[in-house]
């Protein structure tokens, strides 16, 4: 999954709003428009922005140095793996984050609790499903981002000590935070499911042999004697 790097005003490469890529992006701060036919061209306030990957153009106003066109989203776009219910309340939140910090916020909120019903958790409350994942030996970095999603999103349910209103940059940072999790869980364990399928049959059975003496329980029947 490629970095997201946040479209900063004037500043470039970033990560292009309308293609999703990292690229080199061309700006020009004379950006004028004719008032009515016949007239001569007019200076406004803005810069236009030339994406070099997919040649789409952005507007920025030179006022406020924020994009106008098309609608901001900072933040990126789902991981891959990402469970489908999971990515409707990520998605939902990407679109109103600089409208609504706070809404964002509880929405990904709601994202980590679904997410963490997939990891195996009961979906229910959140502290609990992540105490009963570090106990089966989540990584204590996932547990890390887990927690900082829970706290910034019940401080913006529910009054506390971190107002997202005055760091913004919080929930813009949740999302990638999600992301994280979701390369560390579910993308890992797929591609380690992946490697194991390619090993040669003795070797995946020999393995389970060893794992049996491990855990004291009778060793299941190779496939190969089968």
């Amino acid at each position: 999954m490629s970095k997201f790097v946040q479209p900063v005003y004037r500043e470039t490469p970033f990560t292009c709003p309308a293609c999703g890529v990292v690229a080199q992006q061309f700006w020009s701060f004379d950006v004028s428009h004719r008032p009515y036919s016949g007239s001569s061209f007019e200076s406004v306030p803005f810069s236009r922005c030339f994406c070099t990957s997919c040649k789409a153009v952005s507007i920025w106003s030179n006022g406020t140095r924020t994009q106008i066109f098309p609608r901001a989203v900072g933040a990126p776009m789902p991981h891959g793996d990402m469970p489908e219910d999971v990515q409707e309340d990520y998605l939902e939140a990407r679109l109103i984050a600089s409208d609504s910090p706070r809404s964002a916020a509880a929405l990904l909120r709601l994202a980590v609790q679904k997410l963490l019903s997939t990891l195996g958790g009961k979906g229910k409350n959140i502290d609990d499903d992540i105490a009963a994942l570090v106990a089966k030996g989540l990584p204590v970095q996932v547990k890390d981002a887990l927690d900082i999603c829970r706290v910034v999103g019940n401080n913006a349910v529910h009054p506390g000590e971190i107002n997202v209103h005055d760091e913004p940059e919080l929930v813009g940072q949740l999302f990638g935070l999600i992301n994280f999790i979701v390369s560390q869980t579910i993308e890992r364990e797929k591609t380690l499911a992946a490697m194991m399928g390619k090993l040669p049959q003795g070797a995946k059975d020999a393995i389970a042999r060893r794992d049996a003496k491990t855990i004291g329980v009778a060793s299941p029947v190779p496939q190969s004697a089968i």
